[in-house]
């Protein structure tokens, strides 16, 4: 095999191994971030629930 085609098949797999261990990065990231901010999450979305349940029934 000539070193050029070499070369360029190592290029090739480099950047599709680059490119799926950066998605995979990207994955853990994102959901390492819900689960530390979960409590805080949760609390944005039921306040906003509630919020409408309230101006709905005339609770407030």
């Amino acid at each position: 095999m000539p070193a050029k085609k070499l070369r360029h098949l190592t290029f090739i797999l480099h950047r599709i191994l680059g490119f799926a261990i950066g998605l995979i990065a990207i994955l853990v990231g994102l959901t390492g971030s819900l689960i530390v901010f979960q409590r805080e999450i949760r609390h944005i979305f039921t306040v906003h629930i509630f919020h409408w349940i309230c101006l709905e029934f005339g609770l407030c």
